[in-house]
């Protein structure tokens, strides 16, 4: 995971710099170095990439040997015994740095695990329930929330197998997407059902939800059998002052009264 160093890291650098070559000075003892090196090298390591901290490592390594071959009272074993220390401080540090940036990404990866639906990528049912209940409690806006069930799936399943379905989800969960406006949200909900989340009352929600069936049933779904045509149910219900949890009930109870109406439509509750 890459970072780049802020305004305050070279400040840091350039001062910390100067203020090397302003103890060696003062002090005539090359020993010192070392101890410089350690506080930033290693202050680095918790904060960049290997390759920043080895870089830093090089460039001290190389003002240490500059001091020392300039410096008449420093001897060849001491400036090589500093040198090795200065390798050995760098190497460690860049290795606690590699630690770092893996755990990192590792970290990343659980959480992006843990919120997303691992078939179509999409937040799974407790993120887009825990984004849904962040929106809410925003107040800026309305909030309306959709339920859209994939027409015929047990079908799909039962006729080209599971495999088959997933692929079909996957284009749908996709679509859905394409569909929505950037502060709109959707997630699977379970099984062929999706949830949608959408800034604005049911009224000014009305077109994203029309565009969201026109583009599913736009074009078959291309499998690895050949295309499917894939229709989808949806219930509406805005989020009033009966809370989140109700609005979803009241959208999937919409979304079902559409299956029973013909499915490929849009239901609006109550």
């Amino acid at each position: 995971m890459k970072r780049r160093p802020s305004t305050w890291w070279l400040v840091f650098a350039a001062l910390w710099t100067a203020s090397v070559f302003a103890l060696d000075g003062v002090l005539h003892d090359h020993r010192v170095l070392p101890i410089l090196v350690v506080v930033p090298v290693i202050a680095l390591a918790t904060q960049f990439e290997p390759r920043v901290v080895v870089a830093v490592s090089a460039f001290d390594l190389a003002l240490t040997t500059a001091l020392g071959l300039l410096d008449p009272d420093v001897t060849a074993s001491r400036l090589i015994a500093t040198l090795l220390v200065i390798i050995m401080i760098g190497g460690l540090s860049a290795w606690v740095s590699t630690l770092r940036t893996r755990l990192e990404v590792a970290l990343l990866l659980a959480r992006h695990d843990a919120s997303h639906d691992p078939l179509t990528g999409l937040h799974n049912r407790r993120a887009i329930d825990s984004a849904a209940s962040a929106l809410v409690r925003d107040h800026r806006s309305a909030v309306t929330v959709a339920m859209a069930d994939v027409d015929h799936f047990k079908w799909v399943n039962d006729a080209h197998g599971h495999a088959i379905g997933d692929e079909v989800l996957v284009e749908v969960g996709q679509r859905l997407r394409a569909s929505l406006r950037v502060d709109d949200l959707v997630g699977r909900y379970g099984g062929e059902e999706f949830l949608l989340i959408l800034r604005g009352d049911v009224e000014h929600t009305r077109d994203v939800v029309k565009r969201v069936v026109e583009t599913v049933r736009a074009s078959p779904v291309t499998t690895s059998v050949g295309a499917i045509d894939v229709r989808i149910s949806l219930g509406v219900s805005g989020v009033n002052g009966d809370g989140l949890e109700e609005a979803i009930h009241h959208a999937d109870e919409a979304m079902y009264r559409s299956k029973a109406e013909g499915r490929d439509r849009v239901t609006v509750w109550g």
